[in-house]
């Protein structure tokens, strides 16, 4: 097939395949398309800096979750020899 031909379907082939998917549209519409990937970008940039803050506050509250349980695995072994002795804390 010489190369004007395949030139010539490859246009057709593409032209079909914008006017299928343009949605009526006479041309592509780049601005409105920069200005959605505009806002998802920037609503992609908050909810990354949302999910770091929470990742931050889950990182903290383990670390206390494991301070009580240390507490509480000190305290217990005290109230038990405390309560054996017969005196009440």
């Amino acid at each position: 097939m010489p190369t004007e031909m395949r030139a010539i379907k490859s246009y057709k082939s593409a032209s079909k395949y914008l006017d299928d998917h343009l949605n009526g549209y006479g041309k592509i519409p780049e601005k409105d398309w920069r200005t959605e990937r505009e806002r998802l970008l920037s609503e992609r940039s908050a909810l990354v800096a949302e999910y770091y803050d929470l990742n931050e506050d889950v990182k903290n509250v383990e670390a206390l979750r494991r301070g009580a349980e240390n507490l509480m695995q000190d305290i217990t072994p005290e109230r038990t020899t405390a309560r054996a002795q017969g005196l009440d804390l």
